[in-house]
């Protein structure tokens, strides 16, 4: 006959086996870092902080619909010759924004030749072959792009920022460039039309690179931080690029230091007005005079300097975040390579939260003073977590 437990022998058992297993995990948390333990709970990254309401897109250039372009101020027309200035702009998502972005830059006079847009979307061919429709985040008007003059280079892939970079690099590398700069697609810029005597944006550029002393070791001149940045192409190199392994935020801060440690110099330059922002203006037109000689510092300049820093004001005052402009379009669902608008911006923040462990771990330092510190670029890996040990 089976042996049975009596009944509160068996309740005595499982006592003992809850009693064991509460012990085994209090000496488990007491012997491991809090970093290092166990996640139990659910892996998912819920949204703290609300989605923004879907903004459908619209039409901000409507004078460009029949291929014509206004003409830019005559004193903000580049010189006919001058030291190539490629300045790349990636896209990924919000084609009004990018737009916005590459009228700034030509009217404040850059050579649209000398711009390149970036398709960073991950839809391959798509755009291309016009098979995206506006609402889509990830559409770009490249018939718009060729009227406005400027270059079109497609990633092979979505990428990250951080690879991003790395393939600005490549391309620099594979057309032989000693130099190149780049921007966001969410800055605008404007040319100081207030100060006397006057210089276009670009003439600025042109200037500022005329100054530098090509024996120092610079490694990034920032204007405005990196909303846009002039990029020395032998320094990068020698660090060895960006760490695709830290995606997205924080990344910045592992290159920029390993510059640093390698004794790079980083210097902020002054070339004009460039706003970081998260809208756009309602018509594109107001970028360009009423006529090519119209007086500088007009009221026409004066109104859309204040609304570029009233959109600027508005996304770093904003309440659930200053990025929040990135996930406001939702169309194109059933068009080629679709990804829903709200699980892609909920994946950017896993990979977000995975770059800032990465960092840490490689660093031994959570914050993004490195250098500061005395982190050393060829102990990378090799140091012990400061936050617990």
């Amino acid at each position: 006959m089976a042996y049975a437990l009596s009944v509160p022998r068996r309740f005595f058992i499982l006592f003992l086996a809850v009693l064991i297993t509460v012990g085994l995990f209090l000496g488990y948390r007491a012997q491991v870092s809090p970093e290092d333990r166990l996640v139990i709970s659910s892996p998912s990254i819920p949204f703290i902080t609300p989605l923004p309401e879907a903004k459908p897109a619209v039409e901000i250039f409507p004078a460009a619909l029949d291929g014509r372009i206004p003409a830019i101020l005559t004193v903000n027309q580049p010189p006919k010759s001058h030291h190539p200035t490629p300045l790349f702009i990636g896209f990924t998502r919000n084609w009004p924004i990018l737009q916005q972005s590459i009228v700034s830059y030509i009217a404040a006079g850059w050579p649209p030749v000398d711009i390149y847009v970036v398709d960073n979307t991950g839809t391959m061919d798509s755009n291309e072959l016009v098979l995206l429709t506006l609402q889509n985040p990830f559409f770009v008007d490249y018939s718009r792009l060729r009227t406005l003059g400027v270059n079109i280079i497609i990633t092979p892939t979505l990428l990250s920022f951080a690879q991003l970079q790395n393939f600005f690099l490549y391309t620099a590398i594979r057309k032989k460039w000693g130099h190149y700069y780049w921007s966001h697609m969410d800055s605008a810029v404007l040319s100081d039309e207030e100060k006397l005597p006057y210089k276009s944006l670009y003439q600025k550029i042109i200037d500022n690179w005329n100054s530098i002393n090509k024996t120092d070791k610079w490694a990034i001149k920032f204007f405005a931080y990196d909303h846009l940045a002039l990029v020395n192409v032998a320094a990068y190199k020698d660090v060895g690029g960006w760490d695709t392994h830290i995606p997205f935020y924080i990344t910045d801060c592992d290159f920029h230091a390993r510059l640093h440690m390698k004794n790079y110099t980083t210097t902020d330059e002054n070339v004009g007005h460039i706003f970081d922002v998260g809208g756009t203006v309602p018509d594109l037109s107001v970028f360009y005079p009423g006529t090519p000689s119209e007086p500088l510092n007009s009221e026409r300049f004066k109104y859309l300097h204040k609304m570029l820093d009233d959109l600027q004001r508005s996304k770093n005052d904003a309440k659930y975040g200053r990025n929040r402009w990135q996930a406001q379009q939702r169309g194109g669902k059933g068009e080629p390579f679709y990804r829903n608008p709200v699980g892609f911006e909920k994946a950017i923040i896993h990979w977000i939260k995975t770059g800032r462990t990465v960092f840490a771990e490689k660093w031994g330092h959570r914050d993004c003073d490195i250098f500061e510190i005395g982190k050393e670029i060829d102990k990378a890996w090799e140091y012990k977590k400061d936050w617990w040990v």
